[in-house]
Formats: structure tokens, C-alpha cells, sequence
């Protein structure tokens, strides 16, 4: 019998997650994963079966704050965690309550900007579904589950009542999933419960809201142990009708199963490409067929295959047109049902070979499994370009010069600049190295003259420039997508979770090594290589207690902040402060963190600069902005510069001018750590920027008494320090938000008074809240006052302090009652305390 959260829950004897386990396996954070593995989610032999059970393994949910569904989160918990969060949730209103759904969601958003629609959903989960008739118990439900070995988490809607039961059933895969295979599964789990959930249960974005409504029944959760659904075996599913489900032909022509099954293996296009340059021009139009049949198998259909074909074809002479082509590809059979493979076009190719160049060593890898096998470079083909028609020479050009040996490109471009993987991530390519690449590509060329005879191309400024805009066409990536994303239709874990390092992509919270790919775009890589068994930094621990002497937060604090800057996240919003004497230390944590991230990664600008038409040109693509002195001059505009960090900081869009080239418009990836002498005095009434800034002090300086060999010996233990950056950004992550030290306290509240010193002001003198009021002439003198006690020589005018004033406090209200026969204005929502009474009217005794 299936236990309420609390109790013991029974296992399936015929369920064990151990014996699956192999002596040898190595330990998970350890484990290397093959591209492959990446991309398909398909874990070693060794890992097929998960060291937890579905109640205890965590898996990907979506979480929005209500059913518009505008904003998201991604998060990563277990059945069993997920159940606490469920029940300790409650909400003045029904509508107050958040929804979730077991799936990873994209950023596009519907005309009304709602992210939940069936577009949006990247990869599933697990199936969620929702039962409303009010008959069917929760230990009913329970037990029917049980009996079908499905583990699930059960809980009571909102509108549940012992009479009328009412609950929602959540059930866990076994690996993310495409979302085509959701309605199947949707089936089987509606199979095993008799055919009663609600038929929008099988709505693939289809989320549901969790929690309790203050003053109605508390929500119920209960665990049922079991198998997860898509490998559950022997249950008949049933459609939202309850009737017998059968898959829709047009859209899912395979059966359950095969719905289930394993992708097919990666294509070797290295191999492939080597193939198609060895079957001559003049092959039949049957062995044109057969190679357009075998790409079709290989890919399933998918568009990679077709533009292979496509491209590859244009050099057939008994080709057919490119309507046909297109018809011919839709009619191909399925990968189950086809006689062509692979096999077959490199038959051909070895049938075919006879008087075509090809090397001796073209072939050697066809039969290697191995994702690292090294490719060939790949040889110039001469063409038959139209000078006239640019789009398929951009096309020749990008497949020749710009993509990958696993056929993805490695050239896009993207909010007005071309990016060009480098082997580890992007990297802006200056538009023109791009044109002289097209020159160098275009200049053996050929193409038909007047005459209809071959001669050479002979590209010029236009043709170039034409083929310049054509490649920016057929490489363009939306302007609202983020780095770092995937490309391609590829799946693999959160972006925001993984950082390029020398040795390839670091998952940061299971600590696996993936290899790097060109379908992972992201523009920052670091230089230093993960190695999880690299020695304790000891010599940076030691600089750190010098630094902080007993101050043990401020040095935990700055480990999260390593590991913050380290990944992409931007969703702390907070911008890092470190102030301190000369020679304390600051410089040498500014170049420790510069190369653990990676020099390419961070930009160096000065706070004046960010005031500046181009100032904010060389943070795009950038992960970190260390500005290593706040200095402000003194004619600089301060509200510029505030509100550039407050914007930044704050995620949102900016508007960027760039020299010589278009404005820059998009949401930066990158990281102020800011690094001063002094605290900074940067003016801001709201008081809202000292609230993003995460202050860190040091008292200790070694000026006099430096040690010359010290950033050697840091940098040498960079392998470590990645390894303590890691710590700290899991234990951010866990807590969910940075803590400042303690020993800052005092330093924030001064740099709360230098930004905002109306907020002092309030702090001192008054008290905010509804029903009070105070009039504006005994306010204002109260302010003058302050300033004066504070030595602050130039107090304003009134005009600007009631402006400073209502950024203060919002909610504000300014009113004109009448007293001693006249009206005078008063302020609403404030008034003076006892201190400020006093200073408003020294001489009332």
C-alpha cells in the first residue's frame, strides 16, 4: 500500500537499483560522456539505471508564478523533494498560486507573452495529468498505480474535498524525452487509471497549479513507489476519451515502442562527405535515388538529411528538379521500413570510385565508433556559381568553409556581428575577415558566361559584398535568443548549467565532462581544465585568510562569487563589490578569477566609461566586467552610469551604439565585479543600486611588503581553484541567494547614505507608513537640518528633494489640506519622528 508523505514507502521487489551497477563504474562526478550522450541523453552501459529511484532522483520542471505564464523557472528536484514544496505552498487565492509542469521550456513567447504553448517545449520529463470528476479517491488512485508499477506523486487540487476528491498525478521518465512522446505516455498513464483524467491532461504544455488555498482543505500528497512510466510494460493506454489509444498516423507513425526507443546512432558525416565526393557526376538517376534513400534513413527524415541531398545534387547531372527532389524526400520510406542505408551509399562510393581523387585514408574511419576519431580537412570543391544568384554560393560557402565533420555549422551570425566557433565557443569575427574568406572562396570558382561556356568566376567588390549579405541570410540566428543556447534541434542539459573549459564542457552540478561541440553556442570559454582530482589550492587558501583573518563568510561569500561569475547565470542580480585599502589583495583576485574564466571572457572598463556613447561596446560577448578602481571623475554624468549598472545588473535590454557599425539591441550575459579604494558614490535616490551591490571589506594591506612571486603560485593551482569556484556556486545554488558577511554591515549602510542620502535621511528622521502625514515645510527644514548635522554643504532645492523624496517612498501622495483658514501642502504615507520633530522646530521647547 502506497504511504502519505511522512511514512515509508514500499518498493517493487522486482525493482533494483543496485544490481544494475557494474564494480568498475566510475564515480559519477567523474565520469566522462561521449557526444552522443550529450545529445541523445543516453548514459554509459554502466549508468543505464540511475543510482536513485524515481522517487529520489531529481528531475527538470518548469515552474511558472501563474497562468499567464510570462516568466519562468527551471528547476531541478526529486518526486519526494517536490512533494514538500507541494504541501507546505499556500496562497490567498486560487489564482495566486504557481504552476508547474515536468518539462524544459524555450524563450518564445506567444503574441500575449505567454511562454506555455506547445511550440515553446524543448524536451519532457515526465507526464503530469489532472483528475476532476470527483469520484476516484486519492488511495484509490494510489493503489491502481501501484498495481500497474508506475511511480507517481499524487496531490489534492485546490478544490479537493473528501467528497468530491479532486488531485493531480505527476509521473517521472527515465531520461528527458522528445515532446512527441508525450501523448503515448500520456495514454499508458491514463491506461492504468481506468481512462478517468481530464482530457486536457493530454495538452502537450498543459501545466497545473500546486498548493493550498488559505482557509480550504490542505493539500494531501502521496508517493507511490514503482517503475518509470516509459518503461512500464503490459499497460494498455487509453485516449482522453477513454477509449483505446491509437497514434495519429500523419504526425506519429510509429508505435509506442518505437516512440520510446533509443535515437539512432550519430551520423559520421566526415565520412558521409567523403562518400559523396567519390560517386562521380554522371551516376545514374537511380544511384541518385539511392543516396537521397540513405540519408533519409540515416537522418529519419530530419532537414540535415534533405540539405545533404540537396546540396550534393546540384553537382548530379541526372538529378531531378528541385520540386521533385522534394516530393521524392516527403515519399521516402521510414527508417524501420527502409531497404536503403548508409551502407548502400558507401557501396556506391566504393563501386564508383574509379577515376575520382580520392585518398587512401577516406574510408579508414567508417567502421570506428569512436566520437574523438580526428577528421580529415576538408579540400576545396570547384563549383558552378551564378554571380547573379548569391544565396547558393553563401550556401557552398558556409557547407564548405563552415561547417563541422558531424555537419553543423560553425559560422552564424547574430545581433549584426558573425560568430565563428573556435573549438571551444564563438568568437566575434570581424566582418572583414568574413569578406576575405568569400574572396578566397570565390576566386576558383566558376561560371557560365554569355555564351553558355564555363569560365572563371572572377569575383568582384559587388558579387563579394552580395555574397556577404547572402551568408548573413542563410546563417542568421534570432535576435531574442540567448547565449548560451543549443543549436540544431540538439538537447543536452540546462546552458546555464555548463561551462567551456579546455578540456570541454563542464556540467557544473554533476561535475560530468561533455565533450565540446559547435551545437552549444556560447561566446565565453574558459582556459583552464577540469580535473576533478586536482589538488586543494593551499596556496590560495593561505592568501585568502591573510586577506580575511577569522572572517570566514566574507571568504565563503567570495568562493560563491567565483562560481557565480563562473557560470552564465545572471539571475542573482547582484553586482560584487570588494573595497579596501591599497595593496589588500583586490588585484590579485581580480587576475585569479581573469584566468580561471578566461581572458577572452573579461573586459576591463572604468566606471567613467560606462557614461560614454561607445562605453558599453566591449561588454557584449562578454561573461565578466571587472572594473579594478572606481574612480569617478568629477564632470561625469553619475545617472548615466547608475542607471547603465542598474540595467545591466538587472537583466534588462539595452540599446548599445557601436563605432562603425549598427546599434547593438539585446540582453548582455555579463558580470560587473567592482573593485575600489573607497566606496563608490554614485547617486541614486530609490536606493535601489546599493540593494544590487554585494559588498565585501578588507582591512589588511600589505603594502610595503608584497610578495613578487605570490600570482605565480596562484595561478599554477587554477585546476583547484576551478574545483573551489564549483563548491561555491552548488552552495549558492542550493541556498538560492547570497548572504552578505557580517562584517560589511557597516560599510553598507554607509554606501546606502552616500547613493541615496534622502534614504538616510528617512532612516533617521521619520517614519513611512499609511495614515501619517507631514507637512512639506516641516519636512523639508528636517531635511535641511540632516544636511547640515552631516556636513553635506549643498542640500537642494525643494523641487529636487520632493523628487528625491518620491523615488524614496513609493506611493507618495502629495495633499493640500486646509487649516488656519488656508491651504498648505503636506506629504502622505511619511512623517517625522521624534529626531526629526526636534530638527524640524529647534526652537519649539
Amino acid at each position: 500500500m502506497p504511504k502519505r508523505k511522512g511514512q515509508g514507502i514500499r518498493s517493487p521487489s522486482a525493482l533494483n537499483f543496485g544490481e544494475h551497477m557494474q564494480d568498475n563504474t566510475r564515480p559519477e562526478s567523474v565520469q566522462d560522456y561521449s557526444l552522443d550522450d550529450l545529445l541523445n541523453d543516453h548514459l554509459p552501459s554502466a549508468q543505464v539505471v540511475p543510482l536513485h529511484g524515481p522517487l529520489d532522483r531529481p528531475i527538470t520542471l518548469a515552474r511558472f508564478p501563474d497562468q499567464g505564464a510570462h516568466s519562468k523557472g527551471e528547476h531541478r528536484l526529486s518526486l519526494r523533494k517536490l512533494a514538500e514544496r507541494i504541501a507546505a505552498k499556500t496562497a490567498p487565492a486560487k489564482d495566486r498560486l504557481p504552476w508547474l509542469k515536468l518539462a524544459r521550456f524555450g524563450d518564445v513567447k506567444t503574441p500575449q507573452g505567454c511562454l506555455r504553448h506547445n511550440a515553446n517545449v524543448l524536451a519532457v520529463s515526465g507526464v503530469e495529468a489532472d483528475y476532476d470528476a470527483g469520484q476516484l479517491s486519492l488511495d484509490d488512485a494510489a493503489r491502481l498505480l501501484e498495481a500497474a508499477g508506475i511511480a507517481a506523486l499524487l496531490y489534492t487540487s485546490a478544490s479537493h474535498s473528501p467528497e468530491a476528491p479532486r488531485w493531480r498525478v505527476l509521473a517521472p521518465l527515465s531520461r528527458e524525452r522528445e515532446p512527441g512522446v508525450r501523448e503515448a505516455l500520456c495514454a499508458r498513464l491514463n491506461g492504468a487509471l481506468g481512462g478517468v483524467l481530464d482530457g486536457a491532461s493530454f495538452t502537450l504544455s498543459q501545466a497545473f497549479y500546486y498548493g493550498a488555498v488559505k482557509g480550504r482543505h490542505p493539500v494531501e500528497t502521496l508517493l507511490v513507489d514503482g517503475n518509470y512510466l516509459d518503461l512500464v510494460e503490459g499497460v494498455a493506454p487509453l485516449g482522453k476519451d477513454g477509449r483505446p489509444w491509437q497514434a495519429r498516423p500523419a504526425a506519429d507513425p510509429h508505435s509506442l515502442d518505437s516512440l520510446l526507443a533509443d535515437p539512432p546512432p550519430p551520423v559520421d558525416w566526415h565520412a558521409v562527405n567523403a562518400a559523396l565526393q567519390a560517386i562521380p557526376p554522371d551516376c545514374s538517376y537511380d544511384d541518385w535515388l539511392k543516396v537521397g534513400m540513405a540519408l533519409h534513413h540515416a537522418t529519419d527524415g530530419r532537414d540535415e538529411g534533405f540539405t545533404v541531398w540537396a546540396d550534393w545534387s546540384q553537382s548530379v547531372e541526372n538529378a531531378a528538379s528541385d520540386r521533385e527532389l522534394t516530393a521524392k524526400w516527403r515519399s521516402f520510406g521510414t527508417r524501420e521500413g527502409g531497404g536503403v542505408t548508409l551502407g548502400s551509399l558507401f557501396h556506391l562510393a566504393g563501386q564508383r570510385h574509379q577515376g575520382v581523387a580520392v585518398e587512401a585514408d577516406d574510408f579508414d574511419d567508417l567502421d570506428d565508433d569512436t566520437p574523438s576519431a580526428k577528421p580529415q580537412p576538408r579540400r576545396q570543391k570547384i563549383r558552378l556559381l551564378d554571380p547573379a544568384d548569391p544565396m547558393p554560393s553563401a550556401r557552398h560557402l558556409v557547407r564548405d568553409r563552415y561547417t563541422s565533420p558531424e555537419n553543423l555549422r560553425t559560422l552564424h551570425h547574430y545581433r549584426g556581428s558573425f560568430w565563428e566557433w573556435n573549438g571551444a565557443c564563438y568568437r566575434d569575427l570581424d566582418e572583414a575577415a568574413t569578406q576575405a574568406a568569400i574572396w578566397t572562396y570565390l576566386e576558383p570558382m566558376r561560371k557560365l558566361s554569355l555564351k553558355g561556356k564555363e569560365t572563371s568566376f572572377k569575383p568582384c567588390a559587388s558579387s563579394v559584398a552580395n555574397v556577404l549579405a547572402a551568408t548573413k541570410a542563410v546563417t542568421h540566428l534570432p535576435t531574442d535568443m540567448q547565449s548560451p543556447s543549443w543549436l540544431s534541434g540538439a538537447m543536452g542539459p540546462n546552458p546555464m548549467e555548463l561551462v567551456p573549459v579546455a578540456n570541454g564542457l563542464l556540467h557544473l552540478p554533476s561535475g560530468r565532462l561533455l565533450p565540446p561541440t559547435p551545437a552549444f553556442f556560447t561566446l565565453a570559454a574558459s582556459d583552464v581544465a577540469f580535473d576533478p582530482d586536482a589538488a586543494e589550492p593551499s596556496e590560495w587558501f593561505r592568501f585568502l585568510d591573510q586577506v580575511w583573518p577569522g572572517d570566514h563568510e566574507s571568504i565563503d561569500t567570495l568562493q560563491e562569487i567565483f562560481g557565480y561569475l563562473l557560470s552564465a547565470d545572471t539571475s542573482q542580480q547582484k553586482i560584487p563589490l570588494i573595497v579596501g585599502p591599497k595593496r589588500s589583495g583586490k588585484g590579485t583576485i581580480a587576475r585569479v578569477l581573469t584566468a580561471l574564466v578566461g581572458q577572452g571572457n573579461v573586459v576591463s572598463p572604468t566606471l567613467n566609461s560606462l557614461a560614454t556613447n561607445f562605453g558599453a561596446e566591449p561588454l557584449i560577448g562578454k561573461s565578466v566586467a571587472i572594473i579594478g578602481d572606481a574612480r569617478l571623475s568629477g564632470k561625469v554624468d553619475r545617472d548615466a552610469i547608475t542607471e547603465r549598472l542598474l540595467g545591466i545588473s538587472g537583466e534588462d535590454s539595452q540599446s548599445i551604439d557601436r563605432k562603425y557599425r549598427g546599434a547593438w539591441h539585446g540582453r548582455l550575459g555579463v558580470r560587473f565585479l567592482v573593485m575600489s579604494n573607497e566606496l563608490p558614490a554614485l547617486k541614486d535616490a530609490s536606493g535601489a543600486l546599493a540593494g544590487r551591490f554585494l559588498l565585501l571589506t578588507m582591512n589588511q594591506s600589505f603594502y610595503g611588503r608584497e610578495d613578487r612571486g605570490l600570482a605565480a603560485r596562484l595561478l599554477s593551482e587554477l585546476p583547484g581553484v576551478l574545483n573551489w569556484a564549483r563548491e561555491g556556486y552548488l552552495r549558492l545554488n542550493r541556498r538560492g541567494h547570497f548572504v552578505p558577511p557580517a562584517s560589511a554591515r557597516e560599510s553598507v549602510e554607509a554606501l546606502e547614505a552616500l547613493g541615496s542620502p534622502i534614504s538616510a535621511f528617512i532612516k533617521d528622521r521619520c517614519e513611512v507608513a499609511p495614515g501619517l502625514t507631514v507637512s512639506c515645510d516641516d519636512l523639508h527644514s528636517a531635511w535641511r537640518e540632516w544636511c547640515a548635522t552631516n556636513r553635506r554643504d549643498y542640500p537642494g532645492t525643494i523641487a529636487s528633494f520632493g523628487k528625491d523624496l518620491h523615488a524614496a517612498v513609493p506611493g507618495l501622495t502629495v495633499s493640500r489640506p486646509r487649516g488656519d483658514g488656508q491651504r498648505t501642502r503636506h506629504y502622505n504615507g511619511i512623517g517625522l519622528n521624534a529626531s526629526g520633530r526636534i530638527a524640524s522646530d529647534p526652537f519649539d521647547d
